[in-house]
């Protein structure tokens, strides 16, 4: 059960951030070698100084060999000399081709305008065949496969790097050195390709993904230690994350599970555009965690397929990730391998904007091979050029007799046409007079009304006038705005007449309450001396008294009536005042901090420098008060009255007029 379960997992990454066109590779010489230390230094003879330093995976050509020491072009045009024991022979499966120049590749956008794209493009291609644990069955495509795919990738231009078998050490210091070596340049292209065994844990409702070195030992046997063998995808994440390359495309042709690879619906390929070049890290999959991996991989050669053109669904020259998803999700299932491909991008809004791109290479149409013309007789056509030019000169005569009788049907419609536009104009301008006098008139009968209700007249009179304005003059006037200019301020002399109505009715009642409290409550000297003793005097007719500078700390003057009373300075802090008469009151410089004003009469007050700090003026009368340099910070003013308001700084507030 574990060998079947374990065939199916034959994994397939791919890091890439660049394209780059075909590039000239240099004459392969038979033997190559594979740097094995993490760092080895190059010099300009055997023992000499020191050149340069190459590093571990990195893999040349020998030029020549002295002693125990290689030649090599470890930079483009430099040649030196490395020790060979610090080295490995590589098999035919394991190679890497000599550096080669690098062409910069640009993005033509719709708008025609070229973009930089990428600078550079390498690659790193792992493949595991050979398991030492017999438990994993030995994948003896895969060096094939990762044989195809770099040839292919070479045919891209990228720079390809090559390692077989590797240990989980191996491994992991392949991948490190890899991305020291290229990740940190903006503009590289990284291409990462592994092929071997891939492993899928479910834990807690969660699918973890792993990838499988050839020293990995049966998790069912030992789980702990082939956890400390294997590669989880959570690494693989992260080296995602810290290249700094462009872009990144991770390519699995397996059986796997991840959220990584949770992929969106795309309906079309998205077209090439600004936001391409943006960062990306792209992932694709051959399959998901129970689906199997035939031994010959369909899943290589259609992503080969792909890359060098089949994928390019919109035919702009270009395949970018998205339409490598689309084309193989659409292509492997058709041979019946019970795989469907999986494509997405990293869960990273810094890193799923852009789109990974190829360049596809365009071939000319070859020329079609033509046979060569019959021999032809010379075609006579005297006789029909006689009868071909009586019937022209015949049809130019019928065509000006034609053409004359149309261009005076034309003048003569023009005319008219004229005529018709001539009347309508005349009758426009006759229209546009009618409604400018129209407006004039309104004008007059708006002024009228003004007049009107400047006169000492009850309220509702004047409301009745505008009434009756706005009831003859409702027509809209289509030449103008003006109209609707009157007809709004004679709606809002209606809406402030009302609300004086309403207000004179609350003051008739608050005067008749007070009256009748009056009648009860203690008033003049007796309700004083209350007030100062016990600093509670609710309802208490206070009207006209001094408190000027009085200590009235937490005091109760609910309902009382303080109209004209001279409460300058007095100390209210934590007073209930709530419906006050406080009616053209004094309060210069009172302290009210945090007072309860609620329904207040406030009206022509002279609150000039008072302390209303989270004072309470829920539905106080503040018409013609004066709140200069008042203190209003955290005060409740909702559905507060204000018109002809002097306010804190001096402005004039007429919400409410």
């Amino acid at each position: 059960m574990l060998r079947k379960l374990l065939t199916c997992c034959l994994l397939v990454i791919f890091f890439s951030t660049s394209i780059v066109g075909n590039l000239a590779w240099a004459q392969s010489l038979p033997e190559e070698v594979v740097i094995t230390a993490k760092r080895l230094n190059v010099r300009d003879d055997v023992g000499g100084s020191k050149l340069g330093a190459v590093l571990r995976g990195q893999q040349f050509q020998l030029k020549g060999t002295k002693e125990n020491w290689g030649k090599i072009e470890f930079e483009p045009g430099r040649l030196g000399w490395i020790s060979l024991q610090y080295t490995k022979r590589i098999v035919s499966q394991r190679s890497f081709p000599p550096r080669r120049a690098i062409r910069p590749v640009s993005l033509k956008m719709p708008d025609g305008n070229q973009v930089k794209l990428y600078q550079g493009s390498y690659a790193l291609v792992i493949g595991a065949s050979n398991y030492q644990n017999s438990a994993w069955v030995d994948l003896n495509s895969v060096g094939e496969d990762v044989s195809a795919v770099r040839q292919a990738l070479e045919g891209q231009g990228f720079q390809v790097q090559t390692v077989m078998d590797p240990t989980e050490d191996d491994l992991i210091d392949e991948i490190n050195d890899f991305i020291d070596a290229h990740g940190y340049e903006q503009d590289n292209r990284l291409l990462f390709y592994y092929a071997g065994h891939g492993y899928t844990q479910e834990r807690n409702g969660r699918k973890f993904g792993y990838l499988v070195p050839v020293d990995a030992p049966n998790p069912y046997d030992n789980e702990r230690a082939f956890f400390r063998k294997s590669l989880k995808m959570e690494q693989i994440l992260s080296w995602a994350k810290q290249i700094e390359s462009k872009h990144a495309l991770f390519v699995f042709d397996s059986c796997f599970s991840g959220s990584v690879l949770q992929s969106r619906a795309v309906a079309v390929p998205e077209d090439i555009s600004y936001s391409t070049a943006k960062p990306v890290r792209q992932f694709l999959s051959a399959g998901s965690a129970n689906q199997t991996v035939p031994a010959d991989s369909i899943f290589r050669p259609l992503f080969i397929r792909g890359i060098e053109g089949k994928a390019d669904l919109d035919q702009d020259g270009y395949v970018t990730g998205v339409e490598l998803g689309m084309f193989l999700q659409k292509q492997v299932p058709r041979y019946q391998t019970g795989q469907t491909p999986q494509y997405g991008k990293i869960l990273d809004p810094y890193l799923d904007e852009g789109n990974f791109v190829f360049e596809v290479k365009r071939q000319p149409p070859k020329p079609k091979r033509q046979a060569a013309p019959p021999a032809v007789a010379s075609v006579e056509l005297g006789d029909l050029q006689e009868q071909a030019d009586a019937v022209e000169k015949a049809r130019l005569e019928q065509q000006k007799l034609e053409q004359a009788r149309l261009e005076e049907q034309r003048l003569e419609q023009a005319r008219q046409k004229q005529q018709k536009l001539e009347q309508a104009r005349l009758e426009q301008q006759q229209i546009q007079q009618q409604w400018k006098n129209w407006q004039q008139k309104m004008q007059q009968d708006y002024d009228k009304v003004v007049a009107f209700e400047k006169q000492s007249i009850e309220n509702k009179l004047k409301i009745e006038s505008w009434e009756r304005f706005l009831s003859s003059w409702r027509v809209d006037n289509p030449y103008s705005e003006q109209d609707k200019e009157l007809r709004s301020k004679a709606q809002t002399r209606i809406a402030y007449w009302e609300k004086e109505i309403q207000e004179q009715k609350r003051e008739r009642q608050a005067v008749k309450q007070q009256k009748k409290t009056a009648a009860v409550a203690l008033g003049g000297e007796d309700a004083l001396k209350k007030l100062k003793e016990t600093k509670s005097c609710p309802s208490c007719d206070l009207q006209g008294a001094n408190l000027r500078s009085a200590n009235l700390r937490s005091a109760n003057l609910s309902g009382a009536n303080l109209s004209g009373a001279n409460s300058s300075g007095v100390l209210f802090t934590k007073s209930n005042l709530d419906r006050a008469n406080l009616y053209n009151a004094n309060l210069r410089w009172a302290y009210l901090y945090n007072a309860n004003l609620r329904s207040a009469n406030l009206k022509g007050a002279d609150l000039k420098g008072a302390n209303l700090y989270y004072a309470n003026l829920e539905g106080a009368n503040l018409k013609g008060a004066t709140l200069y340099k008042a203190n209003l910070k955290g005060a409740n003013l909702y559905n507060a009255k204000f018109c002809r308001t002097t306010m804190f700084d001096g402005s004039i507030n007429n919400d409410d007029c």
